[in-house]
């Protein structure tokens, strides 16, 4: 025996008479890998951007699974640094910093990913919801007197997405970094236009009742 899983199985003795009140969400994101000039590593931009990338077997899971009703997250920050080595970028090699042409096979492993997230996003069944910038935790930023940069966040993140992706997020349905709100973060969200929240049931204090938890 190599290995052994186990988990658990609903079976239903009835079909059901309304749908499971549950939403699939797909963040879209990776940390920065650039450092605070800008400049990348060409061995650690390679692990993002070529075959056998996270990102790239994502986009290629969503692509075969085009028909199912998903929400994707995807964040500012992916979308940049996709659309900032597909043009070229600069690269650290010893003390020095290269210029990499968009011709580079990184830079073309970066625009071939984000024509593959193109093609997805494209796609009616997805739902696109808003994030701040690099997943950071708007309830957090609120609470840490940064209300200001909160709402720079989600619209800096907005116009990234459209920029890359082709689609701007639905300003009205938001997915926080840790998934979790407040009063403060509640009213900076307000004012951001979002009017859905998507939230760990656990994070509530007055849990719902019945069969079905909330959206």
């Amino acid at each position: 025996e190599i290995a052994r899983r186990s988990g658990a199985f609903v079976f239903l003795a009835n079909a059901p008479e309304k749908r499971l009140n549950l939403t699939w969400i797909v963040p879209i994101h990776r940390p920065l890998v650039a450092d605070p000039r800008g400049v990348y590593d060409r061995t650690t931009i390679g692990r993002e951007v070529l075959e056998a990338s996270r990102l790239r077997a994502m986009a290629d899971v969503l692509a075969a699974h085009r028909g199912l009703p998903l929400t994707l997250a995807p964040s500012g920050v992916i979308a940049d640094e996709l659309m900032d080595v597909a043009d070229g970028f600069g690269a650290r090699d010893g003390e020095r910093t290269t210029d990499v042409p968009n011709t580079d096979a990184l830079a073309r492993g970066a625009a071939d990913l984000l024509a593959r997230f193109r093609a997805v996003f494209a796609s009616p069944s997805f739902e696109i919801a808003s994030t701040t910038y690099g997943r950071a935790s708007l309830t957090r930023l609120v609470a840490s007197g940064l209300s200001a940069d909160a709402g720079r966040q989600i619209r800096v993140a907005r116009e990234s997405v459209q920029a890359a992706f082709g689609r701007a997020p639905d300003p009205a349905l938001f997915v926080d970094g840790i998934l979790r709100a407040d009063a403060g973060s509640a009213r900076t969200l307000a004012t951001a236009g979002a009017k859905t929240l998507i939230l760990d049931p656990a994070s509530l204090r007055d849990r719902p009742e019945g069969r079905f938890g909330p959206d």
